[in-house]
Protein backbone atom coordinates (compact mmCIF):
# COMPACT_ATOMS: atom_id res chain seq x y z
CA UNK A 1 0.00 0.00 0.00
CA UNK A 2 1.63 2.96 -0.88
CA UNK A 3 1.83 6.06 1.76
CA UNK A 4 -1.43 7.97 0.46
CA UNK A 5 -3.19 5.64 -0.04
CA UNK A 6 -6.80 5.80 1.06
CA UNK A 7 -7.82 2.83 3.33
CA UNK A 8 -11.76 1.89 2.72
CA UNK A 9 -12.62 -0.56 4.61
CA UNK A 10 -11.87 1.75 7.71
CA UNK A 11 -14.90 3.77 6.50
CA UNK A 12 -17.60 0.67 7.44
CA UNK A 13 -16.52 1.11 11.36
CA UNK A 14 -16.73 4.40 10.86
CA UNK A 15 -20.22 4.69 9.34
CA UNK A 16 -21.73 2.18 11.72
CA UNK A 17 -20.24 4.04 15.09
CA UNK A 18 -21.47 7.70 13.53
CA UNK A 19 -25.18 5.38 13.48
CA UNK A 20 -24.88 3.85 16.64
CA UNK A 21 -23.82 7.52 18.54
CA UNK A 22 -26.61 9.74 16.37
CA UNK A 23 -29.90 7.12 16.12
CA UNK A 24 -29.48 3.89 17.12
CA UNK A 25 -27.93 4.55 21.09
CA UNK A 26 -30.62 7.47 21.71
CA UNK A 27 -33.62 5.51 20.22
CA UNK A 28 -32.57 2.57 22.91
CA UNK A 29 -32.45 5.10 25.62
CA UNK A 30 -35.61 6.87 24.34
CA UNK A 31 -37.47 2.72 24.88
CA UNK A 32 -36.04 3.05 28.73
CA UNK A 33 -37.37 6.58 29.18
CA UNK A 34 -34.51 8.73 29.04
CA UNK A 35 -34.62 11.70 26.87
CA UNK A 36 -31.25 11.25 24.74
CA UNK A 37 -31.40 13.59 21.98
CA UNK A 38 -30.59 12.45 18.35
CA UNK A 39 -28.47 13.57 15.86
CA UNK A 40 -24.17 14.76 16.41
CA UNK A 41 -24.87 18.25 17.44
CA UNK A 42 -26.17 20.24 19.51
CA UNK A 43 -26.02 17.08 22.07
CA UNK A 44 -25.05 18.62 24.94
CA UNK A 45 -27.45 21.73 25.51
CA UNK A 46 -30.27 18.89 24.24
CA UNK A 47 -29.23 16.85 26.61
CA UNK A 48 -29.59 19.03 29.60
CA UNK A 49 -33.15 17.62 30.75
CA UNK A 50 -31.06 14.13 31.97
CA UNK A 51 -30.46 13.82 35.59
CA UNK A 52 -26.34 13.46 35.86
CA UNK A 53 -26.24 9.73 37.00
CA UNK A 54 -28.24 8.92 33.83
CA UNK A 55 -25.93 11.61 31.77
CA UNK A 56 -23.13 9.99 32.79
CA UNK A 57 -24.77 6.34 32.09
CA UNK A 58 -26.16 6.91 28.83
CA UNK A 59 -25.02 9.34 27.06
CA UNK A 60 -21.16 8.97 28.51
CA UNK A 61 -21.23 4.82 28.30
CA UNK A 62 -23.82 4.08 26.39
CA UNK A 63 -23.43 5.79 23.62
CA UNK A 64 -20.13 7.53 23.67
CA UNK A 65 -18.24 4.77 25.13
CA UNK A 66 -20.21 1.99 23.01
CA UNK A 67 -19.32 4.09 19.77
CA UNK A 68 -16.06 3.65 20.48
CA UNK A 69 -15.85 0.20 21.27
CA UNK A 70 -17.09 -0.24 17.49
CA UNK A 71 -15.03 1.98 15.79
CA UNK A 72 -11.89 0.28 17.20
CA UNK A 73 -12.73 -3.31 17.51
CA UNK A 74 -15.12 -3.39 14.08
CA UNK A 75 -11.97 -1.77 12.52
CA UNK A 76 -9.86 -4.73 14.35
CA UNK A 77 -11.92 -7.41 13.47
CA UNK A 78 -12.44 -6.40 10.01
CA UNK A 79 -8.68 -5.95 9.35
CA UNK A 80 -8.62 -9.10 10.35
CA UNK A 81 -11.22 -10.66 8.20
CA UNK A 82 -9.52 -8.66 5.23
CA UNK A 83 -6.20 -10.94 5.79
CA UNK A 84 -4.22 -8.36 8.62
CA UNK A 85 -2.38 -11.15 10.32
CA UNK A 86 -1.47 -8.50 13.02
CA UNK A 87 -4.84 -7.47 14.15
CA UNK A 88 -5.16 -8.78 17.31
CA UNK A 89 -8.78 -10.48 17.79
CA UNK A 90 -8.48 -12.26 20.74
CA UNK A 91 -11.49 -12.62 23.46
CA UNK A 92 -9.45 -10.96 25.90
CA UNK A 93 -8.77 -7.92 23.85
CA UNK A 94 -11.71 -7.01 22.47
CA UNK A 95 -13.11 -7.63 26.28
CA UNK A 96 -10.50 -5.18 27.34
CA UNK A 97 -11.72 -2.60 24.64
CA UNK A 98 -14.89 -2.89 25.83
CA UNK A 99 -14.33 -2.25 29.57
CA UNK A 100 -11.72 0.34 28.65
CA UNK A 101 -13.87 2.31 26.16
CA UNK A 102 -17.31 2.17 28.62
CA UNK A 103 -14.85 3.52 31.57
CA UNK A 104 -13.44 6.27 29.41
CA UNK A 105 -17.04 7.11 27.81
CA UNK A 106 -18.54 7.58 31.87
CA UNK A 107 -15.61 9.74 32.44
CA UNK A 108 -15.89 12.24 29.89
CA UNK A 109 -19.81 11.86 30.19
CA UNK A 110 -19.30 12.73 33.62
CA UNK A 111 -16.04 15.32 33.21
CA UNK A 112 -18.78 17.06 30.07
CA UNK A 113 -21.59 17.06 32.89
CA UNK A 114 -19.78 18.96 35.41
CA UNK A 115 -18.09 21.47 32.36
CA UNK A 116 -22.32 21.75 31.54
CA UNK A 117 -23.29 22.67 34.80
CA UNK A 118 -20.41 25.23 35.76
CA UNK A 119 -21.25 27.15 32.11
CA UNK A 120 -25.22 26.98 33.01
CA UNK A 121 -24.52 28.71 36.23
CA UNK A 122 -22.49 31.98 35.26
CA UNK A 123 -24.59 35.34 34.55
CA UNK A 124 -24.39 36.88 31.41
Amino acid sequence: MHAFQFDWHGLVPICVALCWFSFIAPAIARAFGVRLAFGLWNTGRNNRNLSTPQYVLWYGSFSLGLTMFLLFAGERLLRAGLGDRYADTSVSHIFFLLVWWLFLGAVLGWIRRLRQAAFSDRDY
